[in-house]
């Protein structure tokens, strides 16, 4: 069904509810009205409008509250106060709302009006904040308790406030038995609009823990309901979130596309906030573009000072002081980082007395002293912290141009003579340090070789053992060889690969196939690699990835050239790295830093930068582990 059609059906229903108890009568007597107006349900009502996206939600309660001002019953009257209150405080006049909330009179205390207007007002105290302190938590907690022995039936609303302020104030694990609780009590809980802000929570949760995993498939959940009911405001939070999975991952471009449609959209519906342009200019600095980083980042803030001028984001300010440091604008670096010290110091402070505040009501007397000396302590040294970052940030920004005054000078009175010595000896050493990790490579892979045969030798097939030796031999012959070289073309390196490809495949028969794919436009004879590049990526494939998998392995390998790149991939369908043991793990990473040094030695030699990623196929939804190298294209060694 449409989710136009739905959002009408759920007015709709709305309407019935709240007319149910009395007819519309023309004839009827002002007296009659009243009558009538005072046996709606509006808690009933009000809960049912969370099933609404939130401009539909207001509509429905401007409109409902039309009717509620012309009123004169006490129930009635204090709806009216509400609805004012929470249109004020939707559209960001928090001071109206405070006073609306103040002239809205409830009967006795256990009541539902006397728990929601309770709630409206805690959810204002704690609205923006960075933390929340210690005498509204408690006084959360106590409301919490009475409308639970109460059964009131909007204690799902303290159970959500309760998440927010446990999540503000970094209890990740309070937040989330919480957020569960709430999402459990929702009388609609099974309404998409419902699982939907549940599913955002439990997103926020998994973000704050680097859970990415848990992160992609909640956020996954949360976009498909959001685009069924065609809601432009919860998409755009999907957007936003799947720009910080993209972040995370390294995926720059693709996280800008999705921070620049989340401020579009946003924008277009007048919603915009101050978090959605932080997130547009920490997209902009990934990629380098630190004009438009300090841009937004600077809209931030003004946003930021003209809705919630009482509680300043620190966190903005250090964005914006990166973004100088990148530019080499240190006065302003300094500045900007002067006044995120001060608001982190007093967002420190707000923590910390809150943490002791919690302290002094669970621990005895004798206790509680030493504890809050503890945690005054902890304030003191973040404070202390924070002051030396400062100063090193000053003596660093002096020292720095002091060096760099050094070293020009130096520069100017050494003659070309010298400067081709220091080079001639730079290269040397590198060249040296290259050998030194070539020689740790190829122990490491002799071994592995040698464990294979003596495998072979034990099934005691003499036949296949002779062949294998015939062709180890063959490899061992070309290693040796290639080990005093700092590159091979690239067809002696693939020539060496499928040799040792096969192998593998003569010690594990059918238990993997292979492809080798090679883009027409590179004459492999021209073009040179390292030697032994691919093989200790290819061995991990195979002896890692595929021994314990029940169905047939598959490796690709693809040589590709892009602009002035060699792009090679190695991509396999094993057990991926989660399903690995530790120790497998250990020797990978070790043969991954091995190769991670060489590449850097041997590159800088020519003032070449090469480098290779390991991605993980399961965050998206694949089996296997992928390995993308880049390097520079080198002719005529």
């Amino acid at each position: 069904m449409p989710s136009s059609k739905i959002n009408d059906i759920t007015v709709f229903l709305l309407t019935l509810l709240l007319f149910s108890c009395g007819k519309n009568n023309r004839s009827s007597s002002v007296t009659e009205k009243e009558n009538s107006i005072s046996k709606k349900d509006y808690i009933a009502f009000l809960i049912s409008t969370d099933t609404l996206p939130l401009v539909a939600k207001i509509n429905t309660i401007t409109s409902e509250d039309r009717i509620l001002s012309r009123s004169k019953d006490s129930v009635a009257i204090a709806m009216h106060y509400f609805f004012q209150a929470k249109l004020n405080y939707w559209d960001n006049n928090f001071q109206n709302a405070s006073i609306l909330l103040d002239s809205m009179k409830v009967g006795h205390q256990s009541g539902d009006l006397y728990f929601l207007k309770k709630w409206a007002s805690l959810e204002q105290q704690t609205r923006g904040s960075n933390v929340v302190d210690a005498a509204v938590m408690r006084k959360i907690q106590e409301l919490l308790q009475k409308a639970e022995n109460a059964s009131s039936r909007i204690t799902y609303l303290f159970y959500d406030l309760t998440a927010k302020s446990f999540y503000q104030n970094k209890n990740e694990k309070a937040a989330a038995i919480y957020v569960d609780k709430y999402y459990h009590a929702h009388p609609y809980k099974q309404h998409p609009v419902v699982k939907r802000r549940y599913y955002d929570m439990i997103f926020l949760l998994a973000s704050r823990l680097d859970d990415y995993e848990k992160m992609a498939k909640y956020n996954k959940l949360a976009k498909q309901l959001a685009l069924a009911s065609n809601d432009n405001l919860a998409l755009a939070r999907t957007y936003d979130n799947e720009a910080q999975i993209y972040a995370r991952m390294g995926f720059y471009d693709e996280s800008l596309k999705m921070s620049r449609a989340v401020v579009s959209i946003l924008e277009k519906n007048n919603d915009i906030h101050d978090v959605a342009y932080n997130n547009l200019a920490k997209s902009f600095i990934n990629i380098g573009q630190l004009d438009s980083a300090v841009y937004y980042y600077k809209k931030a803030i003004a946003m930021n000072k003209k809705n919630m001028s009482d509680k300043p984001r620190y966190l903005l300010y250090k964005g914006l002081s990166e973004a100088y440091v990148l530019q080499r604008d240190y006065r302003k670096a300094y500045e900007t980082l002067d006044m995120a010290s001060q608001l982190e110091v007093k967002t420190i402070k707000e923590i910390e007395a809150a943490n002791i505040a919690e302290i002094e009501e669970k621990y005895e007397a004798e206790k509680k002293d030493r504890n809050i000396l503890t945690l005054k302590s902890k304030n003191q040294h973040s404070e202390d912290i924070i002051r030396q970052q400062k100063y090193m940030l000053f003596s660093g920004l002096a020292l720095a141009a002091g060096l760099l005054a050094l070293i020009y000078n130096v520069y100017q009175q050494k003659s070309l003579k010298q400067k081709n010595k220091l080079l001639h000896s730079d290269n040397s050493r590198l060249k040296l340090e290259h050998k030194l990790l070539q020689t740790q490579l190829n122990p490491h892979f002799v071994f592995n070789s040698i464990a294979n045969l003596q495998g072979l030798i034990a099934t005691g097939d003499s036949t296949e053992s002779v062949r294998y030796l015939s062709s180890f031999s063959q490899l061992l012959r070309d290693i040796l060889e290639q080990s005093r070289m700092d590159f091979i073309d690239l067809n002696e390196e693939i020539i060496s690969l499928e040799n040792y490809i096969h192998l593998q495949q003569m010690r594990y028969p059918n238990l993997f196939g292979y492809r080798i794919d090679i883009d027409e436009q590179l004459d492999t004879e021209e073009v040179f690699i390292p030697p032994m590049l691919l093989q200790p990526f290819v061995e991990n494939a195979i002896e890692h990835g595929f021994r314990n998998i029940a169905y047939k392995g598959e490796l690709i390998i693809r040589v590709e050239l892009e602009e002035n790149e060699i792009i090679i991939t190695i991509d396999d369908n094993g057990s991926g790295l989660t399903h690995q043991k530790t120790s497998s793990q250990k020797k990978k990473s070790l043969a991954q830093d091995i190769l991670r040094e060489r590449l850097q030695l041997l590159y800088r030699l020519n003032n070449q930068q090469a480098r290779f990623e390991l991605i993980e196929k399961k965050a998206f939804g694949k089996q296997g582990i992928c390995i993308k190298i880049n390097l520079p294209i080198i002719k005529n060694i």
